[in-house]
């Protein structure tokens, strides 16, 4: 999922490495797929109660707890209870990593997908309405389909994986946050309903 700015235990359905969380069962991957839990997630990148969450997703406050009581429940996010405050949720680790021997049933899988592509959309959409830096847009997309071998995918994969390796590495305090969407998928054939090959 990338970065998050927290940290804490893991639970029997992850598992804590190097301040990653590891989902290793398709349950927690569900309740991760979910729209709504999704930008709870996001904004977890510091601890916040449940009024902080809802004002920022335009929620009700009751509206959240039966989403933050499934993440906590899935070793997501942990609650900090400070005496005479409100509970504050924080994510358990600073990144949340899907295992890649996790089998994806495709409903979850697609469910994952919109969620990120929903929040994606969101941001960018955001973004549009920035002014320019120095004159120049701040923003890029696209989308490429190329026909290339197993071989060059993976191999297109792996420097995919390093350079946000690479970037997550230079997460630096002060600076401008920046999305980074990335993805490798065979295109289906509209007509057969195959990978087009």
């Amino acid at each position: 999922m990338g970065k998050r700015g927290a940290s804490g235990r893991g639970s029997a359905n992850g598992k804590r490495a190097d301040d990653a969380f590891v989902i290793r069962d398709v349950q927690t991957l569900k309740a991760l797929a979910d729209p709504l839990r999704h930008e709870i997630l996001a904004l977890l990148d510091s601890p916040r109660a449940v009024r902080e969450l809802a004002e920022h997703l335009g929620r009700p406050p009751d509206r959240l707890y039966y989403h933050l009581r499934l993440l906590e429940q899935h070793g997501l996010i942990v609650a900090i209870e400070e005496r005479g405050k409100e509970r504050h949720y924080k994510l358990v680790a600073e990144t949340i990593q899907i295992d890649p021997d996790l089998t994806m049933p495709p409903g979850i899988a697609a469910g994952l997908v919109g969620s990120i592509l929903q929040r994606a959309h969101r941001e960018y959409a955001l973004a549009t309405k920035l002014p320019k830096h120095a004159g120049k847009k701040r923003s890029t997309i696209g989308l490429l389909h190329v026909r290339i071998s197993e071989a060059e995918r993976a191999a297109l994969a792996q420097r995919m994986r390093e350079l946000l390796q690479e970037y997550e590495a230079k997460d630096t305090e002060g600076e401008e946050t920046i999305g980074i969407l990335v993805g490798l998928w065979p295109v289906a054939d509209p007509a057969r309903g195959k990978p087009d090959r």
